[in-house]
């Protein structure tokens, strides 16, 4: 069993992110970035689909809550479109779902792959095409992709909640619009 406190050739493996290479650490930190801006979105999606299965009761859908985010959408399409008094619902949470659905393949190609350096040095990222298959995925990126992918979660998050919102008054779509020209203009 290899253990890197006690072999020497191991002894960089486990050692903390400060004291990896600057540009390991500014990658690292961006993912974990993207993994928390996502966790807000999901969230606020889980929100949503609390309150469908909750209070609208659409138990002949699914007894349990969806846990895993690629059964989400499918269920929310499914409770929206089952009944004429959601139809509305359905097309103003479509464009949403599509988003999230989009943003989540990109997430996890980032969340899930491991970090290495190509043949010119540079820090990329790999990733199998599907398990136990032969072939890789390599992802360059750069720290302002990430970035801009943790603003598009930021943003999703954000029309979720003013989709579960909107009706009450509480958070309104100026409010979202004006919040995202706000934290793109910082991050400019």
């Amino acid at each position: 069993m290899f253990s890197y406190k006690e072999n020497p050739a191991l002894a960089g493996i486990g050692m903390g992110l400060d004291q990896s290479p600057p540009e390991y650490q500014k990658l690292c930190a961006h993912i974990g970035h993207l993994a928390v801006s996502w966790a807000f979105a999901e969230e606020a999606l889980d929100t949503i689909i609390f309150y469908v299965h909750e209070v609208l009761n659409p138990r002949k859908f699914e007894q349990q809550l969806p846990r895993s985010f690629n059964r989400k959408p499918p269920y929310l399409r499914a409770v929206f479109s089952s009944d004429p008094k959601y139809q509305a619902h359905l097309q103003a949470i479509e464009p949403l779902l599509n988003e999230a659905v989009e943003i989540a393949a990109q997430r996890n190609t980032f969340v899930h792959s491991v970090i290495q350096t190509d043949k010119n040095k540079r820090l990329v990222m790999r990733r199998r095409n599907k398990p136990l298959k032969k072939g890789t995925q390599i992802q360059r990126t750069t720290p302002a992709q990430l970035d801009d992918l943790s603003a598009r979660c930021t943003v999703l998050a954000l029309n979720l909640i003013n989709f579960s919102c909107d009706p009450m008054g509480v958070v309104t779509a100026d409010f979202i619009n004006e919040f995202y020209r706000k934290i793109t203009a910082e991050n400019v």
